[in-house]
């Protein structure tokens, strides 16, 4: 194999790796308030995204009880999900979410998460426990988004194909 046609397979190979799944992590919020939420992607599609493209999702909540405050932790249901207005993202926080759950079988524990607010708005038949002071932040913040990155490294596998079968001196 040469090595134009070996750099165009490393490079489609890299392109389709850059789109890769994005994880979120509920950041400076409230003491006892925690989440991680992985996507599909590290950008929404035109128009916003859907339920589906959430991997998977998990928030702890701080909960008051007999013993003292303790900690609940739901995870991401999505059957018993919906999902209200907008559901964007980028590469570095989450712009536009608002997503409820019913944590089965408990029917009194009902977690939410938008874009600014982590929370349990039933929590367990009492007061809402809410956090309004975190945002959801990239694990990992790349610097370019994935459909940058993929154009570029398929545009230069493109070349470099169309420069395989003729003389890299005329293709360069």
């Amino acid at each position: 194999m040469s090595y134009a046609r070996a750099a165009s397979v490393l490079l489609m190979v890299l392109a389709v790796s850059a789109a890769a799944n994005e994880t979120y992590v509920w950041t400076g919020g409230m003491p006892g308030f925690s989440g991680t939420i992985t996507l599909d992607s590290s950008a929404s599609p035109s128009g916003g995204g859907t339920m589906a493209d959430i991997v998977s999702a998990q928030v702890t909540v701080p909960v008051g009880g007999f013993f003292g405050s303790q900690e609940y932790t739901f995870n991401f249901d999505p059957f018993t999900a919906t999902s209200y207005g907008a559901f964007t993202w980028n590469a570095e926080d989450i712009t536009g979410m608002e997503i409820r759950w019913q944590d089965i079988p408990s029917f009194v524990n009902n977690p939410n998460m938008g874009n600014n607010y982590l929370g349990d708005y039933n929590s367990n038949g009492g007061e809402a426990m809410e956090d309004y002071t975190g945002s959801w932040e990239a694990s990992n913040p790349i610097a370019v988004q994935d459909g940058e990155s993929t154009a570029a490294m398929l545009a230069v596998a493109t070349v470099v194909l169309g420069c395989w079968g003729v003389r890299m001196k005329k293709c360069l």
